[in-house]
């Protein structure tokens, strides 16, 4: 069995690391804790089918909620998310209406 989190099988891939270093931080590098940690996370993932959520269609257009741009100081790319689309539409639409006000 593999066990992966985000699509990203925890043991058999380089990006695993990624993961398992946010895990440690989280828990500043206790390594029991951080296991406890991200045993629970794949459990509570597993027990709620979130991998099965990745390919249901919500209805939502994602492209205008979340979007990349740009690069942080350490070179990460930025990922923005505009979740206020989901309370107040008018206040979404007047910020992030088009690629310009974005």
């Amino acid at each position: 069995m593999v066990v992966s989190i985000y699509g990203i099988p925890l043991l058999a891939d380089e990006r695993s690391d990624v993961i398992l270093l946010k895990f440690l931080r989280a828990r500043d590098f206790k390594v029991k804790e951080a296991f406890t940690m991200l045993k629970n996370t794949v459990l509570w993932r597993k027990d709620f089918g979130i991998e099965s959520l990745v390919e249901e269609d919500l209805g939502i257009e994602l492209d205008k909620v979340v979007f990349m741009h740009g690069f942080d100081k350490e070179g990460h790319p930025v990922c923005y998310n505009a979740y206020g689309e989901f309370q107040n539409k008018d206040l979404y639409h007047n910020t992030f209406s088009d690629e310009e006000k974005r």
